[in-house]
């Protein structure tokens, strides 16, 4: 069966009662030994689980999300589409909106912008994704930026934060979302919105605007001052400088394999096969 010919909304899939809480599984060890552990008191530990729907674009690991947090949340609704998650969540009046960017970050936005007050908004994607509108997303309104390849105490991490309406940041991701200005001796210091715009400069100066909120003319004089203070004439030489300084570039390219597929993508898979095999194992 193709993935065009799986159905795309399933509708009540969660199942199976509150799991085991374990109050040393914040954060989780990164090999993923954690297996459904609880963030202490972020989740409702009753039998009245919240209620999520999730939007994923990639079948498998869509299905593997449903089984990862299985002990977690009531998964009420599941979906390929973005358009097709709008109508989900008027339908099934979730708690938590479980969503990857890959369905595009326009409907992500509008999602946000329709929901927001009542629904808490949990992104799970890839690294890309996350690096080049994760400013977009925040000043949406998400409660939380997770890789959708994190291991599960991650996972349920994320999901506990979110739920109590709590910022949440992958520490994964902290090192190229949270960049601070560096001292170098052989140029002036950059201000944090050079610094924002230095780490793009790899991108358009219209996706840095609407990333950064800022005009493009903006853009085109926080570029002119850099280039100023960096003592180089072109940009391409700014981005040389600018990771030689030790700045990390946006967005984030994940590794990929010989056939290009990323990484990200593989480990996300991985999981959610070893995931989907547990929950048919335990019924």
């Amino acid at each position: 069966m193709t993935e065009a010919d799986k159905p795309k909304t399933q509708l009540e899939t969660g199942r199976g009662g509150p799991g085991a809480h374990d109050r040393t599984a914040v954060g989780g060890d990164d090999d993923g030994s954690f297996e459904y552990a609880v963030v202490s008191s972020k989740l409702d530990h009753t039998s009245n689980k919240p209620r999520a729907v999730i939007c994923e674009p990639h079948y498998l690991i869509r299905h593997g999300l449903i089984a990862r947090l299985r002990y977690t949340v009531r998964v009420v609704g599941e979906t390929a589409d973005g358009i097709e998650a709008m109508g989900l969540l008027r339908s099934t009046v979730p708690n938590i909106l479980l969503i990857n960017v890959d369905i595009g970050v326009e409907h992500a936005l509008n999602i946000c912008e329709v929901f927001g007050d009542g629904l808490k908004i949990l992104v799970l994607t890839d690294s890309f994704n996350a690096t080049k509108y994760a400013k977009q997303l925040q000043r949406a309104g998400i409660e939380g930026l997770c890789l959708h390849s994190c291991n599960d105490a991650r996972l349920l991490e994320a999901v506990g934060w979110s739920l109590a309406g709590e910022q949440f940041v992958d520490n994964a991701l902290r090192p190229w979302l949270e960049q601070t200005p560096i001292r170098s001796g052989d140029c002036e210091t950059l201000d944090q919105d050079e610094v924002e715009v230095l780490i793009r400069m790899c991108q358009s100066d219209e996706e840095i605007a609407e990333e950064l909120n800022i005009t493009i003319s903006e853009v085109a004089n926080l570029s002119e001052r850099i280039l100023s203070k960096l003592r180089v004439a072109r940009g391409t030489a700014a981005v040389v400088k600018a990771m030689q300084m030790g700045y990390l570039m946006l967005p984030k390219v994940p590794a990929v394999n010989d056939k290009g597929v990323s990484t990200e993508h593989l480990a996300a898979e991985e999981m959610a096969l070893r995931a989907i095999g547990e929950s048919a194992r335990a019924e």
